[in-house]
């Protein structure tokens, strides 16, 4: 299996603007993140998702240092 080190190099480069976005809610130590997303439930589903997304890509990171 050979490797494309052009979309190797895409997949590295989306990886690191994902890990250093500004964090959400579970930057902070306590979060209430009804207090984010305002009782919205589809709101505060997507904020879990953004911020576990935001949280993975900053362990690859780690990883491939």
């Amino acid at each position: 299996m050979q490797i494309n080190t052009e979309k190797l190099s895409k997949l590295l480069a989306a990886i690191e603007a994902k890990a250093t976005k500004e964090g959400g809610p579970m930057e902070e130590e306590l979060a209430v993140i009804d207090d984010w997303a305002g009782g919205n439930i589809d709101d505060a589903y997507q904020i879990g998702v953004t911020d576990g997304e935001i949280s993975f890509a900053r362990d690859l990171m780690e990883i491939l240092k």
